[in-house]
């Protein structure tokens, strides 16, 4: 019996850890910081975004998984350097997880279109697991006697070499591996420890006239121990006050050391955004998995974007940065 309850104990912790570090990343369409610390607004304002993701789980599963986010970025006044702070709050049943991150970054321009911008974040994670309100068939289990509260280090570090039309970036943004098993199990074969993420991305912007531009990028996501896995976005700007687009992201399973297979829309995600005055926008978006066996019902996304001009004049905004 202790041998199931430690692999239940195990699966929760793996569970939400994955999901945590999947709600935090799959924010990248609204909010390019959340995967690369280098990816800054490019304007000349202050920035400040709030957004809300809830996934539906279906079935008897309680506790959907919900993560709170807002973001808040300052370039300074050289228009070389920008701070940021983004926090966070994280539920996936009785998992939940708090933190915050300072960011940084350096734009350094090679010549009128080319620059280089560098960025890192540093914060810590509060992370906690109310074992105790587990119904449990032995309520005296000494395993699910205490909660767990941890706080947890986090840096990341990120570059982004781009132009008024094309961009590249790099980043890993949880450069430091931590523990979240919930019990010490020595004979365990399983890691509860966060996984490292390298992602690689590019994109295009395709001005049809003066009114329309196409945007298509993809997303590269290295985990350890994993395949790649990749996402293809594309979205369309109308005046750059509305913007539709979706995005295929794949799974690679891996059968054994040297066969893989790639299974092609792993998952499906519409997004429009929307310009409601010259200082707000919104934005919405729809995922759902079509994996078999997973069980959820997909997730919806809100964000809502405030913009805080230095001055009357009017601002050269770079969309894909918004």
């Amino acid at each position: 019996m202790k041998k199931l309850y430690l692999s239940i104990i195990a699966f929760i912790s793996f569970y939400s850890v994955q999901a945590q570090q999947e709600a935090m990343y799959s924010q990248y369409l609204f909010n390019p910081l959340a995967i690369n610390p280098a990816m800054s607004s490019k304007t000349n304002e202050a920035t400040t975004k709030i957004i809300y993701r809830k996934k539906f789980m279906g079935g008897d599963f309680e506790g959907d998984p919900q993560t709170q986010t807002v973001v808040v970025d300052l370039p300074l006044a050289n228009e070389k350097m920008n701070l940021g702070i983004q926090l966070y709050n994280d539920i996936a049943g009785i998992i939940k997880s708090t933190g915050g991150y300072g960011i940084y970054s350096y734009k350094a321009q090679f010549n009128d279109e080319l620059s280089l911008t560098m960025g890192i974040q540093a914060g810590i994670t509060n992370y906690r697991a109310n074992l105790t309100s587990v119904q449990l068939i032995d309520p005296k289990d000494p395993n699910f006697g205490q909660n767990i509260n941890k706080i947890l280090p986090s840096v990341g570090t990120g570059i982004n070499l781009s132009n008024e039309k094309w961009f590249l970036a790099i980043s890993v943004p949880q450069i430091i591996r931590t523990n979240l098993s919930l019990v010490e199990n020595p004979n365990a074969n399983y890691s509860t420890a966060n996984s490292r993420f390298l992602f690689a991305m590019f994109g295009y912007d395709f001005r049809i006239n003066k009114s329309i531009k196409i945007s298509p990028n993809i997303l590269a996501k290295v985990v350890e121990n994993a395949p790649v896995a990749f996402d293809y976005n594309l979205k369309a700007s109308f005046n750059d006050k509305f913007t539709l687009g979706g995005s295929l992201r794949t799974a690679n399973a891996k059968f054994n050391e040297v066969s893989t297979q790639t299974r092609l829309g792993d998952a499906f995600l519409a997004f429009t955004e929307v310009q409601i005055t010259p200082k707000i926008r919104f934005g919405y978006a729809y995922n759902i998995s079509t994996t078999k066996g997973q069980y959820d019902s997909g997730s919806h996304e809100i964000m809502l974007s405030f913009r805080f001009l230095k001055s009357q004049e009017e601002t050269v905004v770079d969309p894909r940065f918004k």
